[in-house]
This record gives structure tokens, C-alpha cells and sequence, in this order.
């Protein structure tokens, strides 16, 4: 891939209010020619596009100023994980996004993850089944240390 290694976004005509939002993410070692992280397109005859919010989100490289590119609270440490190289993306102990996420913006349970019979909870579980929020705030990213 020449452009966007880590997300590549193509803008639509804006059709309401809200935006495209990524929350509580990480965008980090991906590999691209150009554009490593995100790669921003919008067809030029687009009058009003939909912008791209990123929220408590680590970013490889921080926001590049861009006028499709809403940045708020965006990490640029390096997110600290087990092992890159191969494949480990959990978070370690010490890693600088331990309790920086969102708990807010931490999606809806909306396919009972823990089969309880609530739709309308916080996703309790994280991408191996351990409680989502552990700590001060949820971690960003797949996986919550434990």
C-alpha cells in the first residue's frame, strides 16, 4: 500500500449533523509510502463532507493539520505495547495509555457481549472477555490492561 497503512478515509457528502468518529482507538505501526497513519481523500466537487473526529486516540505522528480532520484529545507517545513486532498489541503495565480513553464514548453493548440481557450498557468486555474499564478510565484500544 502507498497511502494510509493504518486508515484510510474517503469522505462523503455530509448528509446530517454527525460526523465519522474513531474513539478510544490506535492507530500505530502501520507501514505506507506515504501517509502512514491516515490517509484523508474527498472528492473535490463534495460542497460539505463529512469530517473524521478522532477522540482519545493515539495517532503514529499526531494530526496533520487537514480541513476533513477533527483531533481531540489525541495521544503521541508510543502506546507501549508487549511486542510489535509480533503481532502482541496489548498494552503493558507501564504504558502511557493506561486510563486516558474515554469512558463515555466506550460503545454500547448492543450484542450482549456478556449475555445479560442489556443492549444499552457499556461493552463490559474487552477484545479477550476481561472487564473493558479497569482502573481510573478505559484504556484505548482493543485491549484493556489488566
Amino acid at each position: 500500500m502507498t497511502k494510509g497503512g493504518g486508515l484510510r478515509f474517503l469522505t462523503a457528502e455530509k448528509k446530517g449533523d454527525a460526523p465519522t468518529r474513531i474513539v478510544n482507538s490506535i492507530v500505530w505501526g502501520n507501514t505506507a509510502m506515504i501517509d502512514p497513519a491516515i490517509e484523508l481523500m474527498a472528492d473535490p466537487d463534495i460542497m460539505t463532507p463529512v469530517l473524521l473526529e478522532l477522540d482519545a486516540t493515539a495517532i503514529e505522528g499526531g494530526c496533520a493539520p487537514n480541513p476533513l480532520l477533527v483531533c481531540d484529545s489525541v495521544f503521541t507517545d508510543p502506546p507501549g505495547f508487549v511486542d510489535l513486532a509480533a503481532g502482541d498489541v496489548r498494552l503493558t503495565p507501564d504504558s502511557p495509555l493506561k486510563d486516558v480513553g474515554d469512558d463515555a464514548l466506550v460503545l454500547a453493548d448492543a450484542v450482549d457481549l456478556d449475555a445479560d440481557g442489556d443492549l444499552t450498557e457499556a461493552l463490559p468486555l474487552d477484545l479477550e472477555g476481561f472487564p473493558r474499564i479497569v482502573g481510573a478510565a478505559v484504556d484505548p484500544g482493543a485491549h484493556e490492561i489488566q
